[in-house]
């Protein structure tokens, strides 16, 4: 005679303690629980017969090399932290003296982690002042002329960024923007001017001017033909010793 499957409730198969058990229209099952922890439901024959011993984590367990007293870049492994699924966590201390716990994957992978975090704030603070030149003046014109083409919240962006007045890649480059500058003229009177206003900021079409020249090179202003040159009319005005105002009724034709 066949002892009932609820019967085996509280025995112990290999791994698997039954706990439970459920009938189905086909199989019966029993809910079990592993010597892992796992709960899980399975078929009661296949308990009984052995042909499941635990919940299926011998299957999956992690077999991983202990990284125990090995080094990566700044990093000693010192211990295993944890295991969580497929990921191992090990403790590790840093050349600068914090402790942290990292994946083992960043451990060993070609471009993983290599320090506590101090190396990256380390290559940050040189990258920002490699140059020694954060609080020159040139570096403030750079900056400057970054942030009206490409930050949105500066306030001269709508003249510049939003009207598609851009920033030639090799500028991006403190560096090479200083260069240009140094070779092309530039002193603690002038400023960056641009020839065409319609056009971005790259070295064709940029030059250090005075702030004089800089007002008569405005996309407002009048221009107009003096002896087969282009000038600007407040130029003109200069040139002709005539008040700007005269002249400006002059040409639009107004009395005086």
């Amino acid at each position: 005679m066949r002892i009932p499957y609820e019967s085996h409730v509280g025995e112990k198969y290999n791994k698997l303690l039954i706990i439970g058990f459920q009938k189905g229209k086909k199989n019966s099952y029993f809910l079990c629980r592993c010597d892992c922890g796992i709960e899980k439901t399975i078929r009661c024959d296949h308990v009984l017969s052995n042909i499941q011993k635990s919940c299926g984590c011998e299957k999956n367990k992690i077999r991983f090399t202990d990284l125990s007293g090995q080094k990566y870049g700044l990093l000693t492994v010192i211990s295993l932290n944890r295991k969580e699924g497929n990921r191992i966590y090990w403790n590790c201390k840093c050349d600068c003296g914090n402790s942290t716990i990292v994946l083992g994957n960043n451990l060993t992978r070609k471009n993983g982690t290599k320090s506590c975090g101090c190396y990256q704030k380390e290559m940050c603070k040189k990258a920002n002042t490699k140059h020694g030149k954060t609080k020159t003046r040139i570096f403030i014109i750079w900056e400057g002329m970054k942030a009206r083409c490409l930050n949105p919240k500066s306030a001269r962006y709508k003249r510049y960024g939003a009207r598609g007045i851009k920033i030639c890649n090799d500028w991006l480059d403190f560096e090479k923007f200083q260069k240009w500058a140094l070779n092309s003229g530039y002193n603690d009177r002038l400023s960056i001017d641009r020839i065409d206003n319609n056009k971005g900021y790259y070295p064709e079409n940029c030059r250090w001017a005075t702030p004089k020249e800089q007002a008569q090179n405005r996309s407002s202003n009048t221009y107009v033909y003096f002896k087969g040159k282009k000038i600007c009319i407040t130029e003109l005005s200069r040139i002709l010793n005539i008040p700007l105002t005269t002249l400006n009724r002059k040409m639009s034709g107004g009395k005086k």
